[in-house]
């Protein structure tokens, strides 16, 4: 049955005036969403694809003052004030390692403690010369029980056959003489003064990450010596990339200066244009993937400097404004 409502209006169901509308709403409810969504998906897309670029980096003068700025709260504390400069380097630590010994234009103030390998007779004399430790067998006895109270030994090579009685102590702690490091010497008291003025110093990579970690400096030191310190250990880490690559060179040559000989005996001549090519391919592949340091071809991707412990202030620095040839040292 038909229902009347007034004059002559039939109405077979019930009027909804307002489902329309709130489809509308929804409809408008829904392409704010897709809206929102869509902005906030293009804005996590920017945030990947942003990269270490936008990221607050100075140079080394401009580190220095800003760290300088936490020296009372350092020497509140009662805390050690020295600098230590961190570099990660363009290079595979699973078939390459930098490592190498340079002696900085302006000591630092350390207190290593030196253990010398010498015959007991001269024990007295180097002692004398700086050393905390000399002698032969009685330190060897002590060293063989599992004693290392000290930071660096040198040793001469003609008592190397003697040290290696206790290479198992010595080896895992990385305190083992070694003309890589810089302590097998020919000449004992040179190595003690060298040692003990703190101009040496020895770095090397990580096993696990190409980073390179010394202390270059101090707070307490004056600024242009902290500045002179970190760009000779730049430059000195600089010369270790032309190593690599004349090292890398030769081994190129030799690998495809001859011919490729395959499982059944057939040689052949490797298609250089076309193995160029696809090194050229990976190599811009892994830049991209490693950030804009890698794709500008920089031997220093990444650096920062710290002030103190671990738990210190950080500031990172721009491996561009770190050459030495960059004008940030001084401005």
């Amino acid at each position: 049955m038909t229902r009347v409502w007034g004059l002559g209006q039939i109405r077979w169901r019930r009027y909804r005036p307002f489902n329309v509308s709130k489809v509308r709403k929804q409809g408008t409810n829904m392409s704010a969403s897709t809206a929102t969504t869509s902005s906030t998906e293009v804005s996590d897309k920017n945030l990947q694809s942003m990269d270490d670029s936008h990221l607050f980096r100075v140079g080394p003068l401009q580190a220095m003052r800003l760290l300088e700025s936490f020296s009372p709260l350092i020497t509140t504390r009662n805390t050690n004030d020295y600098l230590t400069i961190s570099l990660r380097l363009d290079i595979d630590t699973r078939r390459k390692s930098v490592r190498g010994v340079c002696h900085l234009p302006h000591g630092l103030k350390t207190n290593t403690k030196l253990l010398v390998f010498c015959s007991d007779f001269d024990a007295a004399e180097m002692i004398e010369a700086g050393a905390d430790f000399a002698g032969m067998n009685d330190l060897l006895q002590r060293i063989g029980k599992g004693w290392t109270g000290f930071d660096r030994c040198i040793a001469t090579p003609a008592v190397m056959s003697q040290v290696m009685k206790v290479a198992k102590v010595l080896g895992p702690r990385k305190l083992m003489p070694n003309p890589k490091s810089g302590t097998l010497v020919t000449d004992l008291k040179k190595a003690i003064v060298e040692a003990k003025s703190g101009t040496l110093l020895e770095y090397r990579t990580l096993e696990t990450e190409p980073v390179v970690t010394v202390r270059i400096g101090s707070i307490s030191a004056s600024m242009n010596s902290n500045l002179d310190n970190v760009k000779f250990f730049v430059r000195e880490i600089l010369k270790q990339k032309s190593r690599q690559v004349s090292s890398a060179g030769s081994g190129g040559d030799e690998a495809t200066g001859g011919r490729l000989t395959t499982v059944g005996g057939i040689s052949m001549i490797p298609d250089i244009e076309k193995l160029n090519r696809l090194m050229n391919i990976k190599r811009k592949a892994q830049q991209q993937s490693e950030g804009p340091a890698a794709a500008k071809g920089l031997f220093i991707q990444s650096a920062y400097l710290q002030l103190g412990n671990e738990d210190g202030p950080k500031v990172d620095l721009d491996p561009e404004l770190i050459l030495p040839s960059s004008p940030a040292y001084y401005r």
